[in-house]
């Protein structure tokens, strides 16, 4: 595996179009992958980044490391980040979306937390409220479990841009588990505060300020959403200060079920 300034960088664009009757000009990119052109190639070999027969994109990829915080959304779901129970068990994880995007376009995506590799899953889907993700992939890597634990996100139409509204995913066939937030930074993070306001009154329904000493480089921090919310949409504004003084603001909506 090829590795760039101690880091390695791994992405799997998955588009499982022909299990969700998903196709390119549903998935809004010229080539079907989530990430497009937007990323280099690590090397040659077969396990280059490339679209597939079967119509699915994948392989491995080198990504400059960004200054800026760049806080992140890369979970939204129920309980916490997934590790060994993707490489144990059935083959086909089944995720589950939210009642709110069944019967509209979305998309999901499944994220490495390792702090070290990139490694993502991603489909977009017209309609479907649930998809299978095959696991065969990411189990015939030479080394699977360096890319644990993931994160999952649902997105209302596409997670890109702004204005983006999260719908919550729910793994696997466990059951009733505490909604939470999955958080990650390109810098040493010393504080995080949030607010969640709700889009029907308008009225501030939670808040909180997290303080994280001198938290590594994407390492994923994790936040529990109260189960006393009530279903509906919030308004959430995350600010994040790193360790150096660099402020970071992050805006979006969340979906709760």
């Amino acid at each position: 595996m090829g590795t760039h300034n101690g880091y390695l960088f791994v992405i799997l664009s998955l588009a499982v179009g022909s299990a969700l009757g998903t196709t390119d000009a549903q998935a809004g990119n010229m080539d079907g992958c989530y990430r497009g052109e937007s990323v280099t190639a690590a090397d040659e070999s077969r396990a280059a980044y490339q679209r597939h027969g079967d119509g699915h994109c994948e392989g491995f990829y080198l990504q400059p490391i960004s200054a800026i915080t760049g806080v992140e959304i890369v979970g939204f779901q129920y309980g916490g980040p997934v590790g060994e129970a993707l490489l144990e068990g059935d083959q086909v994880l089944p995720l589950a979306l939210s009642a709110p995007l069944a019967g509209k376009d979305h998309q999901i995506i499944g994220r490495s937390l390792d702090p070290d590799s990139y490694y993502q899953t991603d489909t977009t889907a017209a309609g479907d409220d649930s998809f299978g993700w095959d696991l065969s992939l990411l189990r015939g890597l030479e080394e699977p479990a360096r890319v644990l634990p993931f994160g999952f996100v649902a997105c209302e139409g596409t997670c890109r841009g702004r204005n983006v509204v999260y719908s919550p995913v729910r793994i696997g066939p466990a059951g009733e588990q505490r909604l939470a937030l999955i958080l990650q930074a390109r810098v040493s993070l010393s504080k995080i505060y949030y607010k969640l306001t709700s889009k029907n009154t308008g009225q501030e329904a939670h808040s909180n300020a997290i303080e994280l000493g001198r938290h590594p480089p994407r390492r994923p921090v994790k936040i529990d959403i109260p189960s006393s919310l009530s279903s509906g949409e919030y308004d959430l504004n995350i600010y994040s200060v790193a360790t150096n003084g660099q402020t970071d603001q992050l805006k979006a909506a969340i979906v709760v079920p």
